[in-house]
């Protein structure tokens, strides 16, 4: 129906044009994939607006609400040094928020640069030692991806 490729339109054009927001804040993808079991989404949410107010922060949000995936963009200038700081800061304290419901930072979109510091307490040490095993096996010399998943660099070390 009409209706509904509006709404669809309106989702694929809301990402872009926070692009283009002036001033050199952007809306950053430090956390934007985490999931939750649907029926705590409302208090995760609420959870994760004290974070924010607690850093002075606003973020977008936007989700697959109906699966418990919520996508979050904290509003930060990563040329500026405080908010490279909050960024590591936000990002460490969802991660324990999330891990707190049970749930995943990687809901849809996978682990990678930013996430990988957290994979260990996400999954637990014993599960994150297998990683470490089935690494050292298939790519000793660290050749694949590296300083991703396992034996991660810090977040904020690479920015791009």
């Amino acid at each position: 129906p009409p209706q509904t490729r509006r709404v669809w339109e309106l989702r694929k054009a809301g990402l872009g044009s926070l692009s283009n927001v002036p001033g050199d804040a952007k809306p950053v993808a430090c956390i934007e994939d985490t999931a939750v079991a649907l029926e705590d989404l409302p208090d995760y949410i609420a959870d994760f607006e004290k974070i924010l107010t607690e850093f002075g922060q606003q973020a977008v949000f936007y989700a697959h609400a109906g699966a418990g995936e919520l996508h979050l963009r904290p509003f930060l200038n990563l040329k500026d040094t405080t908010d490279r700081q909050l960024f590591r800061r936000i990002t460490a304290a969802t991660a324990e928020l999330v891990h707190r419901y049970g749930g995943s930072l990687s809901g849809e979109h996978g682990d990678g640069r930013v996430r990988s510091e957290f994979i260990e307490r996400m999954i637990g040490t014993d599960n994150y030692r297998l990683l470490q095993q089935i690494k050292n096996a298939w790519d000793p010399q660290r050749i694949f991806n590296p300083g991703k998943i396992v034996d991660p660099l810090p977040m904020d070390v690479a920015f791009r």
